[in-house]
């Protein structure tokens, strides 16, 4: 996706993808590289927060759960702007006509969807869930994954158990 102008820098390697590649060259690709792993066979609850494109690495552990554990309870929440940037709107639709135990919440900053909170996430507006005994993963813009990381601290929730991402030019260092 190509989104110019706004607040928000064009990505260097969406940039140079939507310059340089055309429909049907072959582009050689290998898996993604780092600790991001969350285990989806686990029976454990598992919260994935995610904000803009931070929500990419979220759908595709929300499938694989999903698919191999659709019991398992998950808190799946997401930050957009609006409903024209909620990405992945009908896979999270999907997992959730697969999964009893799935809670979905979303937040748009923007105008007004039913069943949408308007606002920037908070994580009191959440589902509960055992703060000690959950690993949170977590996905998005700097600010976003500062506000969150801190906020689950402050509610209990141990350092072991957050896991970050970080898409785009953020340095993970930055975070803290």
């Amino acid at each position: 996706k190509r989104e110019d102008g706004g607040a928000h820098p064009a990505g260097e390697v969406s940039t140079w993808l939507h310059d340089n590649v055309n429909v049907n060259d072959v582009l050689h690709l290998t898996h993604p590289f780092g600790d991001f792993l969350p285990d989806t066979e686990s029976n454990e609850p598992v919260v994935l927060l995610s904000a803009g494109v931070g929500i990419t690495p979220m759908i595709a552990a929300l499938n694989r759960i999903a698919l191999v554990n659709p019991e398992r309870r998950v808190i799946f929440a997401h930050a957009a702007r609006n409903t024209a940037h909620h990405a992945h709107q009908l896979d999270v639709a999907a997992a959730q006509a697969r999964m009893p135990h799935l809670h979905v919440v979303s937040f748009h900053e923007e105008g007004d969807a039913d069943g949408v909170l308007k606002g920037k996430m908070e994580l009191a507006r959440l589902p509960s869930w055992p703060r000690g005994e959950t690993d949170v993963y977590m996905c998005g813009p700097l600010p976003f994954m500062q506000a969150q990381w801190h906020a689950l601290l402050a509610a209990g929730a141990p350092a072991s158990r957050l896991h970050r991402e970080v898409f785009g030019p953020d340095l993970l260092d930055n975070l803290l």
